[in-house]
């Protein structure tokens, strides 16, 4: 759900423009580690 209202795209152009993006490639990338902060924030909101 949240890629349909974040797309990779912006997500990875958020991640440039805060300097964010990743310096090597490492697993999870900072794509998925965001992703993953958002739907916790959401969950925990409206639970």
């Amino acid at each position: 759900m949240l890629t349909m209202l974040i797309t990779r795209e912006l997500m990875d152009d958020m991640l440039v423009l805060t300097g964010r993006r990743e310096q090597r490639k490492r697993l999870p990338p900072a794509r998925v580690v965001v992703y993953f902060t958002l739907a916790m924030a959401l969950l925990r909101r409206f639970l």
